[in-house]
């Protein structure tokens, strides 16, 4: 679970901030838009399917990040505090 505020919504696109003081996971899911994120504070793993290893998305060394490429899902924990912008558009 985490907190979200919505800077811009449209049918194709939106701009979101999302974070949690405490940690979080959960999945990316599937869907027709592409997910980019910024990490302003704290870390994040995530894993896609096949992968065999975690990454890990630190605040400002991965400027922007692919979350989620259409079907593929990716998979997240957020171990402690982590804040981002969300931008997503379709294909």
């Amino acid at each position: 679970m985490g907190q979200m505020a919505v800077l811009h919504a449209s049918i194709t696109e939106y701009v979101i901030i999302f974070g949690t003081p405490i940690g979080t996971e959960g999945y990316s899911g599937r869907f027709a838009a592409d997910d980019y994120f910024i990490i302003l504070e704290g870390e994040q793993w995530a894993y896609a399917e096949g992968d065999l290893e975690r990454q890990v998305y630190k605040a400002r060394l991965d400027a922007s990040h692919a979350a989620g490429r259409g079907r593929e899902a990716i998979a997240c924990r957020i171990a402690a505090s982590r804040w981002s912008t969300h931008a997503a558009g379709s294909r």
